[in-house]
């Protein structure tokens, strides 16, 4: 499942309210007030791009992927249980503060991988949310991480 991050990297620039984030970008109240709630269905390519451009960051910030208990699979194939934790990409992973260097060498290998069948797109790799919050508060990875 794909979530948006809005109101996370609204926070980081400042804005603690819809009404905030309406007045920077120029937008109709009620839809401030669902970016604000992160409470959105869709989002098109013009409003990612003026939240891009209004927090000068990637689109990778603002969305998410999550895997959710109907589309993950763990790596022998089963599928998962709904009480299972939750799963980070990679780019999930750097929007928190990871490298690719931290990933290999405090992670180490992904938890599982979905591949892609189209093109020659790489397969899409997935980290647990439970080690990577625990690997998070170790000292190693506060000395490497990247400021959020």
């Amino acid at each position: 499942m794909i979530k948006v991050n809005i109101k996370e990297i609204a926070e980081k620039n400042g804005i603690t309210t819809a009404y905030q984030l309406q007045k920077k970008l120029g937008i109709q109240p009620s839809l401030a007030a669902k970016w604000y709630k992160n409470d959105l269905k869709m989002i098109g390519f013009d409003s990612l791009n003026t939240l891009c451009k209004a927090f000068k960051c990637l689109p990778s910030d603002i969305l998410i992927y999550v895997a959710d208990a109907e589309s993950a699979q763990i790596s022998n194939g089963e599928p998962q249980d709904a009480d299972k934790p939750k799963y980070y990409t990679k780019n999930g992973l750097k929007s928190r503060g990871w490298t690719t260097g931290m990933i290999k060498d405090l992670y180490g290998k992904p938890d599982f991988f979905k591949p892609i069948r189209c093109g020659n797109m790489r397969p899409r790799y997935y980290y647990d949310e439970t080690k990577v919050k625990a690997i998070e508060s170790t000292n190693a990875f506060k000395e490497r991480a990247r400021p959020r």
